[in-house]
């Protein structure tokens, strides 16, 4: 009987370990795609605003390609 309560708490230790990296790798590709999006809005309206691309592209980091791309 010890010997199963042993075992229970473990798995359950093991399971808010699995969970707490769950959560964390959850946040880190939230934060990954934030950035994404708020530089592709940057991108759009930077477009509006009538810069060039090539301005564009030196200022968010990607290429005037992908900035086209994003119309």
């Amino acid at each position: 009987m010890k010997g199963s309560l042993i075992y229970q708490e473990i798995l359950l230790e093991g399971e808010a370990k699995d969970e707490a990296k769950c959560i964390a790798k959850g946040k880190s590709e939230g934060l990954v795609e934030g950035k994404i999006e708020e530089r592709t809005q940057i991108a759009l309206n930077m477009m509006r605003s009538g810069l060039e691309l090539g301005l564009i592209a030196q200022f968010i980091g990607l290429t005037p390609e992908q900035i086209q791309k994003l119309q």
